[in-house]
This record gives structure tokens, sequence and C-alpha cells, in this order.
């Protein structure tokens, strides 16, 4: 294989990783416009992430506690 088809390789791998990221914001912008309250978790997570930004954190709170028995 010559390195003028690695390269024209390159470029469709590059162009399909580009087409891929493109398809995949249509669904993530029609959600974003049609959800406009907090869904999920959010209410949990988002006071959560400002206290971890303020280094107000244990390692009991980062960590999952174990289920050893």
């Amino acid at each position: 294989m010559g390195a003028g088809m690695a390269q024209l390789e390159g470029y469709y791998f590059s162009a399909a990783l580009s087409c891929t990221f493109l398809v995949s914001l249509l669904p993530f912008s029609a959600f974003s416009r049609a959800l406009r309250e907090p869904y999920m978790d959010e209410i949990f997570h988002l006071p959560q992430a400002q206290r971890y930004c303020e280094g107000h954190f244990s390692l009991s709170q980062i960590h999952p506690p174990s289920h050893e028995t």
C-alpha cells in the first residue's frame, strides 16, 4: 500500500468521524431545545459539583462504598 493510499484512508476516516459527530448533534440539539427544565438527576448533581469545585468534599463522597462481604 502506497503512501498516497494511506493518506487517502486517513482523510476518509477523518471525514467519517466528522460526519458521525455532526449527525449526533442533531438529536442532542433537539433534546436540548425540548427539555428546558432540569432532567434526570441534575438537581442533585449540580450542587454536588459546585461543592466539589469549591473544595468541600471528602474521599467517602467521591468513591462509592465497597460491597465486600
